[in-house]
């Protein structure tokens, strides 16, 4: 038993090195190989134009919360010229990605201090294909999440120790959740069902929730301040708000392939009627609750808008993962999850090994700014840097995409962007075509595929006068 025992305990940490070692390697993949997705180029643009002294709404085009553009800003003061802007990016979601596993371990500490629970709770976390997908992209919901999970866990300080300051704290965290992105919402939902019920059990005291609610409230009147200063309030409530709400998209249930989704099911059933600790039946109301709202009640068209659940899935499926006495029974399980782990991120590699690589764009980025000074025009398309020297005049995916048809059918702000006149009568300095890549020379990109897929951008007779073809760029002659 005892050759067994040593045995099984090396096994055991042999298998924990394999998922750390597979969670490092998809890591880097995500972050210095896969190529640039179309909400890290948005909010990359979004961040540059706040540095250029655009107010958002008003200024541009937007239905998301600043908070992440205005935490860039110092970054984009030293990389808004620099096509290695992406690796600045990419690095800055890799720091909000490792304050969601710090905030996730610090609260495991709440439900149990057994040796492994933390670490495996990170790493089931982590492991998971979608926050792999998505933990890496410069994108808002993560910098949700992170500052939700900072709030929970000073909210469950209060809860365990009755720490007025936490609570002050955890309601300001939540705050800044949905400067970040509004659909926090649907995490602070919950808590606030479970804060309610405890008021009203006298668990909480009334006034304390109120003290903890004046600093979100002044912070909120300041915002609204703001805008109403700035002259964008009502464009915020329409862009953040009203438009948000008309968009129209069927539920995907990409959350049900996940291989810990189920076991995180039995997990919840497991913690709800077999155990006495209470803040682990809360963290299980918390997921159904969550998970019931993003079922019934909101569209899932995207497999960013399960990240919520997430958290929650990692802490219960860690909890009975450590609860088992027997080694057999746990070092089963771990080998379960971790090949089905395995098998999802081999698929996400290949499923992603079609996207252009993070170099071309970088190499492309760098060709654009090269040929272009920093007032210069640019017509650029989703796929590219292109408007990062100017205005969002050629984002196509901005300008005429289904949320800004919806702007303009319903708030009738701006006229349909012309983007051939824009051409024709700004004659920008580069015209971007296209990044899918044919072969590289020594001096340019070469690509096949053009924005014709955009009907009418391009004049052939005007283009080829004014312009000189460089197979991935139009630049202007004179």
């Amino acid at each position: 038993m005892d050759t067994w025992s040593k045995r099984g305990k090396g096994l055991y940490r042999f298998e924990l090195a394999i998922f750390i070692g597979v969670i490092v390697c998809v890591l880097y993949y995500s972050l210095f190989m896969r190529g640039i997705q179309a909400d890290e180029r948005e909010h990359i643009y979004a961040s540059f134009l706040i540095y250029k002294g655009f107010i958002p709404y008003r200024d541009f085009f937007e239905h998301h919360h600043p908070l992440m553009w205005c935490l860039f800003y110092p970054l984009m003061c030293f990389f808004h010229n620099s096509a290695y802007i992406w690796f600045a990016a990419r690095g800055f979601a890799l720091l909000i990605l490792g304050g969601q596993c710090y905030f996730i371990s610090k609260i495991c500490r709440f439900v149990s201090v057994k040796m492994y629970f933390a670490l495996f709770a990170v790493l089931f976390f982590t492991v998971s294909e979608n926050v792999l997908y998505n933990g890496c992209q410069f994108r808002p919901d993560n910098l949700m999440i992170m500052l939700f999970l900072a709030g929970l866990y000073c909210w469950l300080c209060y809860v365990k120790n009755g720490w007025q300051s936490a609570l002050n704290l955890s309601f300001v965290l939540f705050f800044l959740a949905v400067l970040a992105l509004q659909k926090v919402i649907i995490m602070i939902l919950p808590v606030a069902l479970v804060s309610l019920r405890m008021t009203c059990c006298g668990q909480m005291k009334w006034g304390a929730v109120g003290k903890a609610m004046m600093l979100p409230a002044i912070f909120t009147l300041a915002f609204i301040a703001f805008c109403y200063h700035t002259d964008s309030l009502k464009d915020y409530f329409e862009l953040n708000w009203l438009l948000n709400f008309k968009q129209k998209f069927d539920f995907k249930d990409t959350v049900y392939g996940t291989a810990y989704c189920w076991c995180a099911m039995v997990a919840v059933v497991g913690a709800l009627f077999f155990t006495e600790n209470n803040v682990l039946k809360i963290i299980s109301f918390l997921l159904l609750a969550t998970f019931g709202i993003l079922q019934f009640f909101v569209y899932t068209p995207w497999k960013q808008y399960w990240l919520p659940v997430y958290p929650y899935f990692a802490i219960l499926t860690a909890y009975w993962m450590v609860k088992w006495k027997s080694l057999t029974v746990r070092l089963v399980l771990l080998t379960g999850v971790l090949i089905a782990s395995i098998v999802h991120l081999v698929n996400f590699v290949r499923w992603n090994n079609g996207d252009v690589p993070m170099r071309h764009f970088v190499f492309l980025s760098q060709q654009v700014l090269r040929l272009s000074e920093p007032e210069d025009l640019i017509v650029g398309n989703n796929a590219t840097l292109g408007g990062l020297r100017y205005e969002a005049a050629g984002y196509y995916w901005f300008e005429r995409g289904y949320t800004a048809r919806l702007d303009y059918q319903n708030f009738h702000r701006h006229n349909w962007p012309d983007i051939e006149m824009i051409i024709k009568l700004k004659r920008p300095k580069i015209v971007v075509n296209d990044t899918v890549l044919e072969r590289v020379s020594d001096e340019m990109v070469f690509s096949h595929g053009s924005c014709r897929s955009v009907p009418l951008i391009f004049d052939d007779e005007f283009m080829n006068e004014h312009y000189d073809n460089y197979g991935y760029i139009y630049v202007r002659k004179y």
